[in-house]
């Protein structure tokens, strides 16, 4: 029994000395790769002018996009209603016609009451005011029932105004050009070339004052909207180019700033950017990015990102003395940075940690 314990005492002293050794060796390892680990390396660059491209995307969006609202009720007059999504329209043409006979037919009979009164005025104009009485002549002579009202002779004075005005002649021409211009809103003419983008209509609909009947857009001038940042923007001015592309088509566009929002968004602490774009392949909503070369940067240094310390700062090697060396940070994109504010001479820091400190020395 003695000799039992003896032997097994022996053995627990031998397998902790060959214990002892491993951790040794381990410990001895480790201690090798942190100094291997220790060994910092610097890099040197060189100055250069520098155009950033910056990317952009956004979407598409018609500069003129009209929701189309009736001024008039009535019914569509149109027996083939052509006014229906994807249907194109040239400037002036028309869109929708709403029924406006009885409106016709109001206006014949007040230029008719209204010619009979002109007539009765001719004796007394020949008569007192033969200087005018030609000009009035020749107006009656001219008018036409069936065509749009003609302005009005002018009246030298004061007094053959007074004699018109008192038979009624005025109230009578204005009442007229009132129910013209009414007449105007019976039908809705394409305002530039267009494409109908939406319509509430079909053929025999009732129409009420105030109704959306649909949308149009010109689908020749587009925009984008794209947000920047305050300092990216600050690399572009109106009319700098952009080169975009669609995913859906394959084909590049070019497009062009055309102004700069003044808002900052409070929350992104960004400006919008517009920029005019058109292309018949264009479609209103459709999606595109691509980028903007920013003006010429002279003299800068374009760095990896990753040796940035707060965003602000580069570490730089000084006869094995650790320095914290502020710059100027002017883009970023996302794997570089340039920035301005080094010295040729510089070397920085590749491999950066995050014990570091100004004034550490290294190896």
């Amino acid at each position: 029994m003695k000799k039992n314990i003896i032997f097994l005492f022996t053995l627990f002293l031998l397998i902790s000395c060959v214990s002892n050794e491993k951790t040794v060796e381990s410990n001895s390892d480790n201690s090798s790769s942190e100094i291997k680990e220790d060994i910092v390396l610097c890099s040197f660059y060189i100055p250069k002018n520098i155009s950033p491209k910056v990317e952009i995307s956004g979407t598409i969006s018609s500069k003129n996009k009209v929701d189309l609202l009736s001024e008039v009720s009535g019914k569509l007059k149109t027996k083939k209603n052509k006014f229906k999504v994807g249907n194109e329209f040239k400037k002036g043409q028309t869109l929708i016609r709403v029924e406006s006979s009885d409106l016709k037919l109001e206006i014949k009979s007040v230029k008719s009451e209204f010619l009979s009164l002109l007539i009765q005025c001719l004796p007394d104009l020949k008569l007192d005011y033969p200087a005018s009485f030609n000009k009035w002549e020749s107006y009656v002579e001219g008018f036409n029932i069936n065509r749009r009202l003609r302005s009005l002779p002018d009246s030298e004075n004061n007094q053959i105004r007074n004699y018109l005005s008192g038979r009624g002649i005025y109230s009578l021409f204005y009442r007229i050009m009132s129910l013209e211009n009414k007449l105007d809103k019976f039908s809705i003419k394409a305002p530039f070339d267009c494409v109908v983008t939406q319509s509430f209509l079909s053929t025999g609909s009732n129409i009420v004052m105030g109704q959306k009947i649909g949308q149009i857009i010109d689908k020749k001038n587009y925009e984008i909207t794209t947000s920047l940042g305050i300092s990216e923007s600050e690399l572009f001015k109106i009319g700098d180019h952009a080169t975009l592309n669609s995913e859906d088509i394959d084909k590049t566009f070019s497009a062009k700033i055309k102004r700069k929002g003044n808002h900052i968004n409070t929350l992104t602490q960004s400006i919008d950017i517009f920029f005019d774009i058109s292309d018949k392949d264009l479609k209103d909503g459709m999606f595109v990015k691509g980028y903007v070369t920013g003006k010429l940067l002279k003299n800068v240094y374009k760095i990896p990102r990753n040796k940035l310390v707060k965003d602000k700062n580069v570490f730089i090697k000084k006869n094995n003395i650790l320095a914290e060396k502020e710059i100027k940070v002017i883009y970023f994109d996302n794997d570089s940075v340039i920035i301005s504010g080094l010295d040729n001479q510089d070397c920085v820091i590749d491999n950066y940690r995050n014990y570091f400190y100004d004034g550490m020395e290294i190896n």
